[in-house]
């Protein structure tokens, strides 16, 4: 929904019954959103059903309508709705439960101001890379048959996945390079041939950055079966050690031979980034 968008901050909704933590949200997150405040599930919902956030924030233990009632509700009626759980350490099953459900992301209490600006920073480029990566997946899907099969397709085929402004890549479950077309050439400055087989991380422009490792959680979580994909930002490095940061979406395509592979898209980000960056340091001084 772009109803905020469209007449300046996006417009944010927080369901929380304890008032510390509402109004801690609310401090941190004012400088970029208009925010609704409602302190249980019925009263969130209706404020939803009326306004249709940009992005939801939502506790799970609430009075009248619990958080994953809520959730269910939503989604139920706008299924790319962003909707972020909020959680305390000992709900995590829970939690991974409802991004199973349809939850972009969740948030573990108590959090820094900075998590917590990540969090909803990501969820909600959610719904932008929902549609951009269905344009994607008919390019995407030719490279289904992984790297053997890729020299068998058709050299006009090839020629349009090289023109393509974005990187065409697929990994194995560990990270590892199967495929990569020329536009990775073009924004890293490192050869193809000497890429394939490296591992993605070796790209990275800092190894023990969070991303990387949330990055890591993310293959393992697929690899045992939990989630199908994964979007995220990583920084990589390009061939003069220049921070490159990045929007990475891949998801599991069926396994030849029993290998299964992740195929997807990156982009270049770091335009944005710095933009972000420097309009949150600008906010961080005002407050």
């Amino acid at each position: 929904s772009m109803t905020g968008a469209t007449l300046g901050k996006p417009r944010l909704l927080v369901v929380e019954d304890f008032p510390d933590t509402a109004h801690l949200v609310k401090r941190i997150l004012a400088g970029r959103f208009e925010i609704d405040l409602a302190e249980d599930g019925g009263q969130g919902l209706d404020l939803w059903m009326r306004e249709r956030h940009d992005l939801v924030l939502l506790d799970v233990m609430l009075p009248v309508l619990s958080g994953p009632d809520v959730l269910e509700k939503i989604l139920k009626i706008h299924p790319s709705q962003p909707v972020v759980i909020m959680t305390a350490h000992a709900d995590l099953e829970l939690a991974e439960t409802l991004m199973l459900a349809g939850a972009a992301d969740f948030i573990v209490k108590p959090f820094t101001s900075e998590s917590l600006r990540h969090v909803v920073d990501i969820a909600l480029k959610r719904e932008d890379y929902l549609i951009s990566n269905a344009q994607f997946a008919a390019k995407v899907q030719s490279l289904r048959d992984s790297e053997k099969a890729h020299r068998e397709i058709s050299q006009g085929h090839q020629h349009l996945l090289d023109s393509l402004g974005t990187i065409i890549l697929e990994v194995d479950v560990e990270g590892r390079l199967l495929f990569i077309n020329k536009q990775w050439e073009r924004l890293t400055g490192f050869a193809i041939s000497d890429c394939l087989g490296k591992s993605l991380a070796h790209f990275g422009h800092d190894a023990s950055r969070p991303e990387w490792e949330t990055f890591r959680r993310n293959l393992d979580s697929i690899k045992r079966g939990d989630q199908r994909d994964c979007t995220i930002e990583l920084p990589l490095a390009d061939q003069s050690g220049r921070l490159l940061w990045t929007n990475c979406h891949l998801e599991l395509m069926p396994s030849i031979a029993n290998q299964p592979t992740l195929s997807g898209w990156m982009e270049n980000a770091t335009q944005r980034k710095i933009a972000e960056d420097f309009l949150k340091k600008a906010h961080d001084e005002l407050e």
